[in-house]
């Protein structure tokens, strides 16, 4: 398995702060886009700081820490080693957020993608509304579940779809890293097949623009990376 890849974080046209932040792990293949929240600099903090913990503590979490850390949900301790570092990063904020009283609210959401080339597998870890696309075969599948009010209305059966863009209720997440003390992390595997595309992203891209749109630009672009990700950048500003 060889994996390419390109990453650009921006501020956009409506904040003056960027509160994304993202983490690679090459050697590992490991890949994280967290999206901050909390107002002023303190959900650009809380991703920054989601993304240094999850990088730091997944080379050194030991079979027991990831044992300890998730409580073991009869998987296989080192495919939850990403969870972990998850849940770790949501620890460390939430005692922030309690050592000082002025920075409740802070926290951020985070996905991570974890591929194996010995495997062939994708193994994809998510809490909050920040997403991974794949794209396969000229058809784009998003692989990530927003955990937001609005699924859960839709779920519930009392939303549409099709009203969720114009429902005013689009910023509500329902799932974060650092708001309490603990955090579910959802986890899934994928198997990965040649010419696959990936997209990671806030919901910087998917609010402003269609999965549509996201599919168009992954087609024109998809033998250069760097041009793939800047048009999906210039069109979601």
């Amino acid at each position: 398995m060889k994996i390419s890849y390109y990453a650009k974080t921006d501020v956009g046209a409506v904040r003056t702060e960027n509160q994304d932040f993202y983490g690679i792990n090459p050697d590992k293949s490991l890949f994280i886009v967290c999206d901050g929240m909390g107002g002023g600099a303190a959900g650009g903090f809380a991703s920054r700081a989601a993304v240094e913990v999850m990088l730091k503590s997944f080379d050194k979490l030991t079979l027991d820490n990831i044992k300890g850390i998730t409580g073991n949900g009869g998987l296989n301790d080192e495919n939850l080693r990403p969870a972990a570092s998850i849940m770790l990063a949501n620890r460390y904020l939430n005692n922030l957020t309690l050592k000082y009283p002025k920075l409740k609210g802070m926290g951020t959401t985070a996905v991570a993608a974890k591929f194996e080339p010995k495997t062939g597998l994708l193994r994809v870890y998510h809490t909050g509304d920040s997403r991974l696309y794949r794209f396969r075969a000229g058809v784009l599948d998003l692989l990530t579940k927003d955990h937001s009010k609005i699924n859960e209305l839709i779920d519930a059966g009392k939303m549409k779809e099709q009203d969720a863009k114009s429902a005013e209720i689009q910023s509500i997440i329902t799932r974060t890293v650092g708001i309490e003390p603990t955090v579910k992390v959802d986890y899934v595997a994928y198997e990965v097949k040649e010419d696959d595309c990936y997209v990671m992203c806030s919901d910087g891209l998917n609010s402003e623009i269609n999965d549509n749109v996201i599919k168009d630009i992954i087609e024109k672009n998809i033998s250069d990376l760097t041009s793939l990700t800047n048009n999906l950048n210039s069109s979601s500003q």
